[in-house]
């Protein structure tokens, strides 16, 4: 027991001396002791500043990254407003060319788009466009540029089946305005986009690149609207009637935007 408490007591006198030595000796003490510790203690900081740096780094891309993710998100949003306004723009000019482009009567459209195409029937098209949004048999279709295309032949809920003015026994009147002079006939559908032209008399006078658009008689279509142009003129003395080839003015391939004519 004795030597511990020996220890003890030797351990107490130190302190002591410890204590009177730092009250007597500070400033040395510090001195000596910041000298020491002086490149500890700049290992530690810098290791401290580069620890904390590193952390101020991390915290920091995190905070650029959700910026980013958001900077990104309201770009793509903006994109999509761009393009639904475009789209928007796009329809509103194809509808103001139409109707700049139709005679001047009290016509109403419906916008549509062609949705495909029969394979079966190559003079036959499918558009957006049924009875939801008071489609009717027998309503024309036409270009934006005031191209007849054909009618409306089946209505569906949402879309209509068009049989294209160039379909097998498909007939309507036409007229020919050239040189002052009305000329009058039948444009007949001949399948495989084929159209020709009849019952022109044979005192009347054709030439390739007439221009031929729908005549006043029958009421399938409303007058005035440009059907084609004509190919090939066919005249024979043993004939009652002139005929000639007519090469229709839309191009199947590229039809997109059309109308419906639902009233005129």
């Amino acid at each position: 027991m004795r030597p511990k408490i020996g220890k003890i007591v030797i351990a107490i006198f130190g302190i002591l001396l410890l204590i009177i030595f730092l009250n007597f000796f500070q400033d040395e003490v510090k001195n000596f002791f910041y000298s020491t510790s002086l490149p500890f203690q700049k290992v530690l900081f810098k290791t401290g500043d580069n620890v904390s740096d590193f952390f101020k780094s991390v915290i920091k891309i995190k905070g650029l990254k959700i910026e980013n993710e958001e900077l990104n998100r309201k770009i793509r949003e903006a994109l999509g407003e761009n393009v639904r306004l475009r789209e928007i723009e796009q329809e509103n000019r194809t509808l103001r060319k139409a109707l700049n482009a139709l005679p001047k009567n009290n016509f109403e459209l419906f916008i549509s788009d062609m949705a495909s195409r029969d394979i079966i029937n190559p003079d036959s098209i499918l558009v957006t466009g049924g009875l939801e949004n008071g489609i009717l048999k027998g309503m024309p279709v036409i270009t934006p540029e005031r191209i007849l295309v054909g009618r409306v032949n089946s209505v569906y809920k949402n879309f209509s089946e068009v049989s294209l003015i160039s379909k097998k026994d498909f007939s309507f009147n036409i007229k020919i305005s050239e040189g002052g002079n009305s000329i009058y006939g039948l444009a007949e559908g001949k399948g495989n986009l084929g159209l020709l032209l009849d019952k022109v008399l044979l005192n009347a006078e054709l030439n390739e690149k007439d221009l031929i658009i729908t005549g006043s008689l029958g009421g399938i279509f409303p007058e005035g609207i440009l059907v084609g142009e004509i190919k090939k003129v066919k005249k024979s003395d043993l004939e009652p009637f002139q005929q000639a080839e007519v090469s229709p003015y839309f191009d199947i391939k590229e039809l997109e935007t059309l109308f419906i004519i639902t009233k005129w």
